[in-house]
């Protein structure tokens, strides 16, 4: 599930509500504006209460747009990466791995990603992935704090 989703709702229904006749973070913005005079404690946590979605939504598009991680790589990164010989690994279980996988992947699941060391490859680049991302991340972090700066992350299997 996307990470905009949830705030997305929020913002479509409890920072909108009610529908009719105006959303109250509308109203309490307009009050704000011309000079918030008697607004009294209620307001203010009205005006939190709706205007949350839209700070939240705010603040994962900022993360997005500015800190993404620089091992994170899209699709298209991560085939121009394998393209040029870096390795391919699916950190998934071995289940799922056996239900289908990107062709050329190996599966060495997160969990045993520790005692399974020797099987990274240290002469190339390393791409990982999973199902939704948070076990790459995880396997990349550990690859990591081996000293790896060449270990990128895919994040979701469908994202190849």
């Amino acid at each position: 599930m996307s990470r905009y989703f949830l705030p997305a709702l929020l913002c479509a229904t409890l920072g909108l509500a009610p529908f009719s006749p105006e959303p109250h973070l509308i109203g309490k913005l307009r009050w704000v504006a011309g000079g918030a005079n008697g607004m009294a404690l209620m307001d203010w946590g009205d005006l939190l209460m709706h205007g949350f979605p839209f700070v939240w939504l705010a603040a994962v598009v900022l993360q997005d747009l500015f800190f993404k991680p620089k091992h994170r790589v899209s699709g298209e990164q991560a085939k121009e990466l394998v393209a040029q010989g870096a390795q391919l690994i699916d950190v998934r279980s071995r289940g799922e791995f056996a239900g289908g996988s990107i062709p050329g992947a190996i599966n060495i699941p997160v969990g045993d990603l520790a005692s399974r060391y020797g099987e990274v490859a240290t002469d190339r680049a390393v791409v990982v992935f999973c199902a939704s991302g948070m076990r790459s991340g995880s396997a990349r972090r550990m690859l990591a704090s081996q000293g790896r700066d060449d270990v990128y992350d895919l994040g979701s299997l469908r994202n190849w």
